[in-house]
């Protein structure tokens, strides 16, 4: 008998896995974009001068989507595409970093704050808290 762990572990030696789970990667992305930005599916659709049920298969992951297609719904959701190839055993998390602004701290500032922190780590002193950046 075959056990599930071993029928995805055969099945993640396809390249169609992968295919279809960048897919379903992609829906889950622009969905969090849309909802971000409080766009809905007919919005979107009407941004781009597609039906409303391309924009459902898109998040199906039923859609045969082209790298053009990506940028297209991005960049109408207002977001960007980024493409990203990692070592197969690497486990990849992406994570939004958000610009600089006026009331951020100033880099030379958070440059020396590290330093501190590196020196307590340094001088064994794991414990405790460290000084950072207000």
């Amino acid at each position: 008998m075959t056990t599930f762990t071993e029928l995805l572990h055969c099945a993640e030696q396809r390249d169609d896995y992968w295919a279809e789970h960048a897919k379903l990667d992609f829906a889950i992305d622009l969905k969090r974009l849309m909802d971000r930005q409080q766009l809905r599916k007919t919005d979107l659709a009407t941004r781009l001068g597609v039906s409303p049920a391309y924009i459902t298969r898109v998040m199906r992951g039923d859609a045969n989507l082209t790298i053009d297609s990506m940028v297209r719904l991005a960049r109408a959701a207002g977001g960007t595409l980024h493409l990203h190839i990692a070592s197969q055993s690497a486990k990849v998390r992406w994570f939004d970093v958000l610009a600089h602004s006026a009331s951020s701290p100033k880099p030379e500032k958070m440059a020396s704050q590290w330093a501190k922190a590196a020196c307590h780590l340094r001088d064994g002193q794991r414990h405790g808290s460290l000084p950072l950046a207000a």
